[in-house]
């Protein structure tokens, strides 16, 4: 029984480090304006809800946290639908939102 558990254990820590690593080239995607990668990357299990693993709390200068933002400030319009089509939930910043809107104009 120890032996099935430890594989199940090990399996999901491969599991979470691929999730990790998808996460934070999803990031890189969104940043660089690479639709084509995002779109890999989510259809390989990256989440559209990431933090970015960048994140510095302590700096007030850093924005953004989470991967539709960084889309949002990239000005990806085609990568925040994609995201939002893939589960991202939109940022409450209202600022984000204006910025969304005039992207589609």
């Amino acid at each position: 029984m120890n032996r099935i558990a430890c594989c199940m254990a090990a399996t999901l820590l491969v599991v979470s480090c691929s999730s990790q690593n998808n996460n934070k080239e999803l990031f890189e995607a969104v940043k660089n304006g690479d639709v084509c990668k995002v779109e890999s990357l989510l259809a390989k299990g990256a989440d559209p809800n990431a933090e970015d693993p960048d994140f510095d709390k302590n700096n007030p200068d850093y924005n953004p946290t989470r991967v539709v933002e960084a889309a949002i400030e990239s000005n990806s319009l085609e990568i925040v639908r994609l995201l939002v089509r893939h589960g991202a939930k939109m940022p409450d910043k209202s600022e984000a939102v204006h910025r969304l809107i005039a992207l589609d104009k």
